[in-house]
């Protein structure tokens, strides 16, 4: 078996990028959740899953972009296993105690693989791409990577020709369970120096194997 590792490329001018849309201060958690765009929050240190500002007037709803290179997998490689690593940044918020922002990975839609805009905001999937993902309190516990092992839908939007689209949605935000308090986690950009905490993707896959043919002359 082979293994792959990508990272987002820095900024919105490579071939992949990771950022994060927001709905800010909107006026209840329906208008938040079921808005079409927001603010692009782009070109920064790290961004957000999850909500702030749990009170009319003052709702603000963050969503991840990860969007990761992967074009360099062979077309018939088999995937056997895949894990989106997020290293947790400065500042974690966990005041809701029932309806947690949990972070859970979902399919990115966004139009562009390197730019993402305001109109992003609701171009991310629902169908839970990691069976077992790590809470809040996990996530927000300590420093480091933190790991999401994608199922077998996640494995399936692995593009082995382009650019990997995935994304991060609170839970509270996927069940539309609103909170009454602040519940969010920070995550460490690829705009860092370096990649020691860049969110990555790690790949293992198996090759097919080439067909020789034989000619046996008796």
């Amino acid at each position: 078996m082979t293994t792959l590792t990508v990272y987002p490329d820095s900024g919105q001018a490579g071939t992949s990028t990771d950022d994060a849309v927001r709905v800010v201060n909107a006026a209840d958690w329906a208008t938040a959740r079921a808005a079409s765009s927001g603010s692009a929050f782009t070109n920064a240190s790290e961004f957000y899953f999850g909500v702030s500002g749990a009170s009319p007037g003052t709702w603000t709803l963050w969503r991840c972009f990860l969007h990761f290179d992967t074009s360099s997998l062979p077309d018939g490689a088999t995937i056997s296993d895949a894990v989106l690593s997020l290293s947790r940044g400065g500042t974690n918020a966990q005041n809701e105690t029932t309806y947690r922002s949990n972070p859970q990975v979902v399919a990115s839609t966004a139009a562009s693989n390197n730019a993402i805009v305001d109109g992003d905001f609701d171009q991310v999937g629902s169908a839970a791409f990691c069976d077992s993902p790590p809470t809040l309190a996990t996530y927000a516990a300590s420093s480091g990577y933190k790991d999401f092992t994608l199922n077998a839908a996640g494995k399936a939007a692995i593009n082995k020709t382009g650019v990997t689209k995935l994304a991060v949605r609170a839970t509270n935000d996927l069940n539309d369970t609103a909170p009454s308090a602040n519940s969010y986690g920070a995550v460490i950009a690829a705009e860092n120096s370096g990649t020691t905490n860049d969110p990555k993707l790690v790949i293992t896959y198996t090759e097919a194997s080439a067909f020789v043919p034989k000619i046996i002359i008796s």
